[in-house]
């Protein structure tokens, strides 16, 4: 398995997308109808209707569903005139997230390295400490979701946005914690109780 070429296929929003409503086709999509019945339940979406959902054009679809298949992501079988794809759950396992120990402790990462640039650094700006609460608040309110259940995308993109700006070091320069100023002055800190900003 080329798990570069994964990732490259997958640097795609349309297909991630795609991947994402193929793994709960149920969910996503209407019924089936032309499918054969020992077809039904097996996942198979009719390739039409996943270029409406993704309201992109057939062309765009077909290419994306065709990289797709070429690094097993999916699964495709004609029947009759339709042709209809799948997920293929055995490339997503081994290509799944990684254990719930380690989401745990990214996740517990991503809070406290963005709470200690949060409480350590001097700044005067507003929108800055509006966008870090934003992050912490955000980690705080989908971390146990994502941690419970790692299937569910929504929470593990903003999760990993999230963790994203906590790593990239965007907010060093905006650190105030709610409801604390600290500044320097000779090498030494001064915390003193404030309004919060957000």
């Amino acid at each position: 398995m080329n798990m570069d070429a994964i990732f490259k296929v997958l640097a795609n929003p349309v297909r991630v997308r795609i991947l994402f409503w193929l793994k709960d086709p149920d969910a996503h999509f209407p019924p089936m109808i032309h499918l054969p019945e020992e077809e039904q339940g097996k996942g198979y979406v009719c390739v039409g209707a996943i270029q409406e959902k993704a309201e992109v054009t057939q062309s765009t679809v077909s290419h994306s569903l065709n990289l797709m298949k070429q690094v097993a992501l999916l699964s495709g079988k004609r029947i009759g005139q339709w042709t209809y794809d799948r997920k293929n759950e055995e490339t997503l396992q081994k290509t799944s997230t990684l254990p719930a120990k380690p989401v745990a402790n990214g996740i517990v990462d991503s809070f406290i390295h963005t709470a200690q640039q949060y409480v350590t650094f001097p700044a005067e700006g507003r929108f800055q400490d509006c966008a870090t609460e934003g992050i912490l608040q955000t980690i705080r309110e989908i971390g146990k979701k994502t941690h419970e259940n790692p299937e569910e995308y929504d929470s593990r993109a903003n999760l990993v946005w999230c963790s994203t700006m906590a790593l990239k070091r965007w907010h060093d320069c905006f650190i105030r914690a709610s409801g604390f100023n600290v500044i320097h002055k000779d090498k030494d800190l001064k915390l003193w109780k404030t309004d919060r900003h957000c």
